[in-house]
């Protein structure tokens, strides 16, 4: 919710709908792709500016005059996510540090994507890589730690989530479906 609309990924693009009527206030449009969807993963907001997926591209379009700022090729179906200077999101090569301001990319950390999402501390990204829970230098891209169990386990099917200097994961058997959650100290 922005103001007095809510604002929502769809097929055509992002609309914004009246918080009181319902009714469409602005729709910002985007080409369907090969499989008729627009916008894929979820939206993430920041001083104004929405951030989202579509057309194989990650986009950055100010709310107030829905104008586009600018867009840089990333990965379909992510969600964004953003801290004061950049967002971050799977490309097809690993997760890409996009600066907010100019569109460029900052850094490109090699990494295989296990989820569509992150979690973000002061310095670090944590993301589902490679099977495992793996933490990212926001400043560099550079990988800082990886923890999993032993094989068969795979990362669960939601990203990782952090409070109070612990990460939490799900890790899950994929021939049992047994659950493990793994606590991690973001720090070490």
């Amino acid at each position: 919710v922005v103001g007095d609309v809510v604002i929502q990924g769809a097929g055509d693009g992002v609309i914004a709908l009246s918080v009181a009527t319902g009714r469409k206030q602005w729709l910002f449009k985007v080409k369907r792709d090969s499989v008729k969807l627009g916008v894929r993963g979820g939206l993430a907001l920041a001083d104004g500016v929405l951030y989202f997926i579509a057309e194989e591209k990650l986009s950055a379009v100010d709310v107030a005059t829905q104008k586009k700022l600018w867009t840089i090729k990333a990965y379909a179906r992510t969600t964004p996510s953003v801290d004061a200077k950049h967002v971050y999101v799977w490309s097809l090569d690993g997760i890409l540090a996009v600066d907010r301001a100019t569109g460029k990319q900052k850094w490109l950390a090699k990494a295989s994507c296990d989820d569509k999402s992150f979690a973000l501390t002061e310095d670090r990204l944590l993301a589902r890589s490679d099977g495992k829970l793996t933490s990212f230098a926001l400043a560099t891209g550079k990988k800082q730690w990886a923890v999993g169990l032993d094989k068969p386990y795979s990362i669960g099917s939601c990203g990782p989530a952090v409070g109070g200097g612990v990460a939490v994961c799900i890790l899950i058997d994929d021939n049992t479906d047994k659950r493990a959650l793994v606590a991690v100290d973001v720090a070490t």
